[in-house]
């Protein structure tokens, strides 16, 4: 049996869960905190006792995704004040049961964990160069004249992103996201003085970018072409869905796995997913590690097959 902690609308969760069952396997999988309320209420005191054949049954957990959290249905008589309350009353109780429910897993195998599935962008760089990977100069500013300093530190050369993660946000007319971008001279002549924080890196004169997905010690890496289309060279994912960028399998130097390996152990990660670059002089660059990253993009055009590798992980017994 195989424990899942996802959302409902990844895919990619779904994908591997086919996988686990082709195999034969069981799955208990939760989407919401509530989901975890259901689970006291149906397996009752199987569910607390670790010789129960339900837990001595799961050989792995996968932490794909945090679950969500939906608001509690309550009386609509109640005053929005008292209701208020309660909301934040049933939130941290749903949430406490959560946290205990990891807690009786925690002897079990894991494919990561809510506790390490969010690492600060900026503290994955520092680790990155203590484990002897190349990075981007960076620094985050929030003001004009310091995003300026740094811009002519660079030659003119810098892009700005996210401090940490780009999130999708939906609007009446769209979906919008916060791409990599690479800053203009003209850029500045409407930015006020001072404005919310932002990173700014270094831009590497890059050959081929890398995305490598990798789980328990073994990595699967994927090269993507980007840098000959005027509209992906700065940042693939604004894609050329007329003339998609080429995407091949790669082998990283056994060097540059080996710190990557390091710096996954110093994030106590067993699972992720790498955002990579190779410059014009033969270099490697570490941009960013995802915990939670999509492996379908490197898994279907490599033919990597990284549904059944996670499928294996989970439902392999302890030696």
């Amino acid at each position: 049996m195989v424990f899942v902690i996802s959302m409902y609308d990844d895919f990619s969760t779904s994908d591997v869960i086919t996988w686990i069952r082709g195999k034969g396997k069981e799955i208990i999988r939760i989407n919401s905190y509530e989901d975890v309320a259901y689970m006291f209420k149906y397996h009752g005191e199987d569910l607390i006792n670790p010789q129960s054949d339900l837990m001595k049954n799961i050989t792995g957990v996968w932490f794909r995704r945090c679950p969500h959290y939906s608001p509690y249905p309550l009386n609509k008589r109640i005053d929005e004040e008292t209701r208020s309350n309660l909301m934040v009353f049933y939130k941290s109780e749903h949430k406490a049961a959560y946290d205990y429910l990891n807690s009786l897993l925690s002897s079990k195998r894991w494919l990561n964990s809510d506790e390490t599935s969010d690492p600060s962008k900026t503290g994955q760089l520092d680790l990155a160069v203590e484990a002897g990977l190349n990075i981007p100069e960076y620094k985050v500013v929030g003001s004009k004249q310091a995003m300026r300093t740094f811009w002519e530190k660079c030659n003119h050369r810098a892009v700005v992103k996210p401090i940490q993660d780009a999130h999708h946000i939906p609007t009446a007319t769209g979906t919008y996201l916060p791409y990599t971008y690479l800053l203009k001279e003209s850029d500045f002549k409407d930015l006020p003085e001072v404005f919310f924080p932002c990173m700014m890196q270094k831009a590497i004169d890059k050959n081929i970018e890398i995305r490598s997905f990798f789980l328990d010690g073994k990595f699967y890496s994927m090269g993507i072409v980007s840098t000959r289309d005027q509209q992906t060279c700065v940042d693939f994912r604004r894609y050329n869905d007329v003339h998609p960028n080429r995407r091949i399998p790669f082998c990283l130097p056994e060097e540059i796995e080996q710190k990557l390996t390091r710096l996954m152990a110093s994030l106590h990660l067993n699972c992720g997913s790498f955002d990579l670059i190779l410059d014009n002089q033969g270099d490697y660059y570490f941009l960013e590690v995802n915990p939670v990253g999509q492996f379908g993009m490197v898994s279907y055009p490599c033919n990597y097959y990284l549904n059944r590798e996670i499928a294996n992980f989970l439902t392999k017994k302890e030696i």
